[in-house]
């Protein structure tokens, strides 16, 4: 079963090997050209074109000046829209800052309100213990009083 298994990995692997030996890296020179770049060669566009790329920017000379126009009608535009989306991220950034501190302020009053609850929880159980013990003395002297100590009876402090 490991044979078969091995076997059929090693021929897909030897069937891919040459369809990635034929795949070329991305190079620097791939990346997109800026809006100012000059005209390609024909051996820059033949390379492109292999690529599956059509588009190629053209001159500035060899636009009309409507062309030109409406291109820099489109650039404002999106220039326009850019800094509007780039001053809506900044006041959703603020906003987000705004919320965030908030939430960490009510996360911290909580803790100031659970440690506060703890402590007085703490306060009446300690309150507790001590009526406990106190009444548990006094049934105690009533105890003692009823079989007849004398000094049980008397109040704390007093004498005969």
């Amino acid at each position: 079963m490991i044979a078969r298994t091995l076997l059929a990995f090693t021929a897909v692997a030897a069937l891919a090997l040459p369809a990635v030996a034929q795949t070329t890296a991305p190079s620097a020179t791939d990346a997109v050209q800026p809006a100012t770049a000059r005209a390609q060669s024909p051996e820059e566009q033949a390379r492109l074109q292999a690529l599956g790329e059509t588009y190629h920017r053209a001159p500035d000379a060899a636009q009309t000046p409507e062309e030109l126009q409406a291109t820099m009608r489109l650039n404002a535009e999106i220039t326009a829209r850019n800094d509007a989306a780039a001053k809506q991220e900044s006041a959703d950034q603020a906003a987000y800052a705004q919320a965030q501190a908030e939430y960490e302020a009510s996360v911290e009053r909580g803790r100031a309100e659970r440690l506060n609850y703890e402590e007085g929880v703490r306060a009446s159980e300690a309150a507790q213990r001590q009526y406990e013990a106190d009444k548990a003395r006094w049934e105690q002297r009533v105890r003692d009083c009823n079989a007849g100590v004398r000094a049980a009876c008397l109040q704390p402090g007093e004498a005969y």
